[in-house]
């Protein structure tokens, strides 16, 4: 399904009522708004929506890459390459929907690609997402919730009924803690250590072997 737009009001209000789009395609010239200070408002609660922008000039290409533009193509467009370039947008999607979570505070969507969650805590019902860069993301939910997203992947485990962990950063493991890559400390639970750490040398090899 697609939708087209004249403007960019009119995009901008569509997004606020049904922020749904996986792809977005826009010109740089339009009237009212050009197409990158229109992506910077996209940008404001949508970090996750793929952006391609088609134009007759390359002066903004610099600018694009600032908003996070996925393609910047010049015209006239080779039709070949365009639907070349749809194809592998499609597949990265595909690709990031089975790699990712999104999270929804209410007000933005953020797509979290799994490899940049080191792991999540929960306390009164509250998630708490430690990313990579070393950043807390704070929001409502419960680890059950999550569980449901992350358990059936292969790297995440279940050290603590607190906790869920990416075993891709781990550090160490002893057996009644194992430390992250960003030296916090967990609780492992007692008898959880023989299967975490079987998982976490699992894993270890598998990575290895690519």
């Amino acid at each position: 399904m697609y939708h087209i737009f004249t403007n960019g009001f009119d995009l901008l209000d569509s997004l606020e009522r049904q922020p749904a789009f996986d792809v977005i395609l826009l010109d740089i010239v339009m009237p009212g708004m050009n197409g990158i200070q229109i992506a910077k408002e996209i940008r404001r609660s949508n970090e996750t929506v793929k952006i391609i922008f088609l134009t007759t000039s390359a002066e903004f290409a610099v600018d694009s890459y600032a908003v996070g533009a996925f393609y910047y193509l010049l015209k006239p467009l080779d039709k070949d390459l365009f639907f070349q370039i749809l194809d592998k947008t499609c597949y990265h999607i595909q690709q990031e929907e089975t790699q990712s979570i999104l999270l929804n505070d209410g007000k933005t969507i953020r797509r979290l690609p799994l490899h940049h969650l080191v792991y999540c805590e929960t306390m009164q019902r509250t998630l708490y997402y430690y990313l990579t860069d070393g950043s807390v993301v704070k929001l409502p939910g419960t680890l059950g919730e999550l569980e449901q997203q992350l358990l059936h992947v292969d790297y995440f485990a279940k050290p603590h009924r607190s906790y869920l962990l990416n075993l891709k950063h781990v550090s160490s493991i002893r057996t009644n803690e194992l430390t992250t890559i960003l030296g916090n400390k967990l609780p492992l639970a007692r008898g959880r250590y023989h299967d975490l750490t079987k998982a976490y040398l699992a894993q270890a090899f598998s990575e290895d072997k690519r």
